[in-house]
Formats: structure tokens, C-alpha cells, sequence
């Protein structure tokens, strides 16, 4: 199986009709959004709350191209919608928010 890209940056030029500034600032809100969102997952006070915040984060992420944040989400909004604890996968979305920062520094700079 091939490791799925942190940016799909096919997927982003075709979003953004290949506008690059265009894909800059949509990076740029998209890196902004995310701890927001991470704050909103962190303080949710409920399932229906967090399948809310999880479901946010995973839309964003595919818009923006950024598979790997967004198959994380993914699978934290089905763990919360089915009741379970999403702590198990915390480090990892961590890890791909890291990687989706990075990735849209190095992407916003160029």
C-alpha cells in the first residue's frame, strides 16, 4: 500500500482551480483553523460535541488536500459517534497536525 500523501497537492489544485496564491491562503486558514478545532475536541463535554469537532476537522482536511489529518478524523468521529474513547488516538492526531503544519509552512513559503 502506498503511504498517503500529508498534502495532496493534486487534490489542492483542483480546488483551488490551480490558483497557487489562492492555495496559499486557503493553507493559511486551514493551519489556523486547526487549533480551534483541536480546542473544540479537547473541551467537548459530550459524544454528539466531539463527532461535531472531529467532523469539522476531517471536512477541512480533505478540502485542503491533507489525507492523513483527515483519515485520522476520520476515525476519531467514528470512535466518538460509536460511544468510545478517542484518548488512544490523540498522539497520532497530533502527529499528523505536526506534519500538516510543517507541510503547509514549507508550501505557504515557496
Amino acid at each position: 500500500m502506498t503511504e498517503r500523501p500529508i498534502i495532496d497537492r493534486d487534490h489542492l489544485a483542483r480546488y483551488t482551480l490551480g490558483d497557487r496564491a489562492l492555495e496559499r491562503e486557503v493553507l493559511r486558514l486551514f493551519v489556523d483553523q486547526i487549533p480551534r478545532t483541536l480546542e473544540a475536541l479537547d473541551t467537548a463535554r459530550n459524544d454528539a460535541d466531539r463527532v461535531r469537532a472531529a467532523h469539522t476537522l476531517k471536512g477541512s482536511a480533505w478540502a485542503v488536500g491533507a489525507v492523513r489529518l483527515a483519515d485520522v478524523a476520520a476515525r476519531l468521529e467514528r470512535e466518538a459517534r460509536e460511544g468510545r474513547s478517542i484518548a488512544g488516538l490523540r498522539e497520532e492526531l497530533d502527529q499528523a497536525c505536526r506534519e500538516v503544519d510543517t507541510a503547509i509552512v514549507d508550501a505557504t513559503a515557496a
